[in-house]
C-alpha cells in the first residue's frame, strides 16, 4: 500500500502489529489467526510462542538485526559486509548469531508455513553533505530523507540544501507532507563523513529480495 494509506502513522513504525491486522482482515476477511512478533536482539531467546499455536494461521516476525548493523557502520558498506560475514558464522556477538534465524525458520517449516522473507528497505552508502538544523521543524530525521508537514519549512531547508529533491503532491505521500531527499549518493550528515543508510531514490535503496523457503 502507498503510504498515503498510512498518513496517521507515517512518522512511527510501532504500529506494525495493528497494520498486520488489519491487511489479514482485507485479505483474508477477520484478524482470527494473524499474529505479530519483534524478535528479541539476543538469540538466546526461546522461539516466540505463537510459532506453535494452533491458533496461528499466518504469522509475521521482525527482526532488527541486520537493521543495526546498517545504522552502526561507520566504515561505509564494507563494515556492513563484514559484519554480516562474521554474523552468518555467529561470531557476530554471543548469542546473536544466523543459527537461531536459522533454527526459527526450520521450526517453522516443521510447522507446515510457507516461509517468505523480506526486508521494508534496502541501503546504500553516501556522504555527508551536511546538516540542516531546524529543530522541532522537521518530522522525522534521517540521513536519505526528511519528513515534513510544513511545505515552507521544506522549502526553506531545500534553499540551504539546493543538491535536494523535494517530493510532495503526488499521491503518494499523505496529503499536507513532504519529503526532501539527497540527489545522488549524499546525505544529512556531517560534510564528508560516510555513513549508510536509507530513505533515497537510489535503486537499492527502493528495490528489496523477496525468497520464499520451502522444505524440499
Amino acid at each position: 500500500r502507498r503510504p498515503a494509506a498510512f498518513a496517521d502513522t507515517i512518522t512511527s513504525n510501532h504500529y506494525e502489529a495493528r497494520h498486520w491486522a488489519n491487511f489479514h482482515q482485507r485479505r483474508f476477511g477477520s484478524t482470527a489467526g494473524a499474529a505479530y512478533e519483534l524478535l528479541p536482539d539476543r538469540a538466546a531467546a526461546t522461539y516466540p510462542p505463537a510459532v506453535d499455536s494452533q491458533y496461528t494461521g499466518s504469522l509475521c516476525l521482525v527482526s532488527s538485526v541486520i537493521d543495526a548493523m546498517v545504522h552502526g557502520a561507520t566504515q561505509g558498506t564494507a563494515d556492513v559486509i563484514n559484519s554480516v560475514k562474521l554474523w552468518l558464522t555467529d561470531g557476530y556477538s554471543v548469542g546473536t548469531g544466523s543459527s537461531w534465524f536459522e533454527g526459527l525458520i526450520a521450526s517453522l517449516l516443521e510447522n507446515n508455513y510457507l516461509v517468505t522473507i523480506a526486508t521494508d528497505h534496502g541501503h546504500v552508502e553516501a556522504l555527508g553533505m551536511g546538516q540542516p538544523q531546524e529543530g522541532v521543524l522537521v518530522e522525522t530525521r534521517s540521513k536519505r530523507a526528511r519528513l515534513y508537514n510544513n511545505l515552507e519549512f521544506a522549502r526553506a531547508v531545500q534553499a540551504q540544501f539546493p543538491e535536494t529533491i523535494l517530493w510532495e503532491n503526488d499521491g503518494l505521500l499523505p496529503a499536507g507532507w513532504q519529503a526532501l531527499m539527497p540527489t545522488h549518493r549524499t546525505a544529512f550528515a556531517p560534510a564528508g563523513q560516510r555513513v549508510v543508510s536509507h530513505g533515497g531514490l537510489t535503486i537499492e535503496e527502493m528495490v528489496v529480495p523477496l525468497i520464499v523457503v520451502e522444505s524440499g
